[in-house]
């Protein structure tokens, strides 16, 4: 099972009145992957890409409690983790 989480911030207008409403959490993954009773953190980044420091964060508190958190550059960041974990792909 797995899910895009999407976080952010948005402006809009109503009634002449602006409202700011943020949205998920600071610094949570971009994808969130259970598998066999363990959740998955996937943080996505281009080529050079590199966390903030609020993902750095939400990424240690995470393996703190026992899940795991891939900073994936490419898919095959995300493959390795669940190819490595059992020797045999996931399905």
């Amino acid at each position: 099972m797995f899910w895009r989480n999407n976080t952010g911030a948005v402006v809009f207008e109503r009634k002449n009145k602006s409202s700011f409403v943020r949205f998920g959490s600071v610094g949570s993954p971009d994808i969130f992957i259970l598998s066999n009773g363990k959740l998955y953190g996937v943080e996505c980044k281009g080529s050079t890409g590199k966390l903030s420091d609020a993902q750095a964060e939400f990424g240690r508190k995470m393996m703190v409690q026992g899940g795991e958190y891939i900073v994936a550059h490419d898919l095959n960041d995300v493959i390795k983790v669940f190819k490595g974990r059992s020797g045999k792909d996931e399905k």
